[in-house]
């Protein structure tokens, strides 16, 4: 299937533009057509509107945000509850969406739907702006004919992990505005401070302390080559954007070592697969269906190497609890609860009370950690200042025994 972007009008004369997926340029002028349009010009590729209308991604990567879809996924869900037809559902989801690209997603949806596809058929070339766990909730809800009872899943478990991130940002306001203060205490003793005692030490003969001299060389660079310096700061900020991914990792498996850290991550991914899961067989997925999505869910390359071998084994002829047992990354009570679960036959039922439980267990573990993490932050920030302010006294005691 190739995708067609096109203008076209309206019964009314107005101007339309939009995109279809088709075999071929004839296909697409066909499908046009049948949504009541009057093709005027039709080519390969998705539409794309003026520069200021569009959201830029420095890595490509897709510009909708986890809030957009989550007020996406939660109007989604009351309106199929309240029985409105699907095309008028993303209708009115599209009208609320504040996210263009999101807005575009929805536009086309709605217009596959409208002329004949399916749901499912229509999500295959919406990848870049609904996660593949989501397209497959909504696939299997609607072929399972319990679309709103996947959605509205799909939004309690959207909302969950949304008080998450939000209850982690809040707790890093104080620590980044420390930071910031920092910043600006360093700042004021580079290029006031460091400038005023330095040749007083010159005048006297006598070297500078190392620390006060290294302030000086970096106030001396910063003011002789200024665009050096910008340069140095862009480089730096741009590699940071480009190369969050692998940094975040880094700096996980470090802070994963660090028990309470470790406990939370543990705890957040185990919660991930078994609301997945959930979500997965309330939906009328099959085990390895669910854990397929469970594999796309997860951020982590060795959870995804698990997750797969389980998946193996479980298309082998083994059991889920079995495959889980030896990987220590696996909460202890959710692998005793599908170990149940699978005895008793009644897996969707545990997987429910193993999620709630890992609901609660993970946001105090949250809680915890962040009660750690604040004031350690807080110590290394402000020891670093501390050694900035004392060396600077350090150096003006200096000055009194040069004097006398």
């Amino acid at each position: 299937m190739t995708r067609f972007s096109y203008q076209a009008l309206q019964a009314d004369g107005a101007s339309v533009s939009g995109s279809v997926d088709a075999q071929d340029e004839l296909k697409a002028l066909e499908l046009i057509s049948a949504r009541g349009l009057t093709p005027v010009d039709i080519e390969n590729g998705s539409p794309r509107g003026p520069w200021w209308t569009r959201e830029l991604s420095i890595t490509g990567a897709s510009s909708v945000k986890p809030r957009d879809l989550e007020a996406f996924i939660e109007s989604f869900a009351t309106l199929l509850e309240a029985q409105l037809p699907l095309p008028r559902a993303l209708e009115f989801c599209e009208a609320q969406a504040r996210n263009h690209e999101l807005k575009q997603a929805l536009s086309e949806l709605r217009g596959d739907i409208e002329n004949g596809q399916t749901l499912a058929s229509s999500l295959s070339s919406q990848d870049k702006v609904i996660p593949e766990r989501l397209q497959s909730m909504l696939r299997l809800g609607e072929k399972s004919n319990t679309l709103a009872l996947s959605v509205s899943k799909a939004a309690a478990m959207l909302k969950s992990e949304a008080d998450m991130r939000r209850e982690l940002r809040s707790a890093m306001v104080y620590p980044i505005i420390l930071l910031i203060m920092s910043l600006l205490v360093l700042a004021l003793i580079i290029f006031y401070l460091a400038p005023t005692l330095g040749p007083v030490f010159e005048t006297a003969g006598a070297a500078p302390p190392p620390i006060l001299q290294a302030m000086l060389s970096m106030q001396g660079f910063l003011i002789s080559q200024p665009l050096f310096a910008l340069a140095g700061l862009a480089t730096t900020v741009l590699a940071l954007v480009v190369l969050r991914n692998p940094i975040g990792n880094m700096l996980g498996k470090a802070l994963s070592r660090i028990p309470i850290i470790s406990t939370y991550h543990k705890n957040r991914e185990t919660l991930r697969f078994c609301q997945t899961l959930d979500l997965m067989l309330a939906a009328g997925a099959t085990l390895p269906e669910a854990l397929s999505a469970a594999e796309d869910a997860t951020p982590s390359a060795r959870w995804k190497g698990k997750i797969l071998e389980s998946r193996l084994d479980i298309e082998a002829g083994g059991t889920l609890s079995s495959s889980l047992g030896e990987f220590t990354e696996f909460n202890p009570m959710a692998l005793s609860l599908i170990r149940a679960g699978e005895e008793s036959d009644a897996m969707r039922s545990m997987l429910s009370s193993a999620t709630a439980q890992l609901e609660s267990d993970t946001r105090t573990t949250l809680q915890q950690a962040l009660r750690f993490l604040t004031p350690a932050l807080t110590l290394i920030i402000g020891g670093m200042v501390g050694f900035l302010i004392i060396s600077t006294i350090s150096a003006i005691l200096d000055l009194n025994d040069i004097a006398f």
